[in-house]
C-alpha cells in the first residue's frame, strides 16, 4: 500500500523488509565481452559495365544522353 499524509509519504509491503535490505541492490550478471575476430572486407565491389543486363544499359543510357537542342531557344 502507498500513502501519503501531509508532508509524508510511504509505501507498506505485504511481507516485512528489513530496513538494511532497502538500499541493496540485486547482484546482477557481468556481461561477457569479446573481440571480433571475423576478417570482413568492407570495400565496394568495383563498377563493371559489362554486368549490366541490355535492358539495364538501355535505362542508363536514356538517363545519361543530353537533352536533345531546343530550336526555340536559341544558343
Amino acid at each position: 500500500m502507498i500513502w501519503s499524509r501531509d508532508r509524508l509519504a510511504g509505501l507498506e509491503f505485504a511481507t516485512p523488509v528489513p530496513p538494511e535490505a532497502l538500499g541493496q541492490r540485486a547482484p546482477q550478471p557481468r556481461i561477457a565481452i569479446t573481440k571480433d575476430t571475423r576478417n570482413v572486407d568492407f570495400r565496394r565491389p568495383g563498377f563493371r559495365g559489362n554486368q549490366m543486363t541490355d535492358e539495364e544499359q538501355e535505362f542508363f543510357d536514356e538517363l545519361t544522353r543530353p537533352p536533345p537542342d531546343d530550336p526555340d531557344k536559341g544558343p
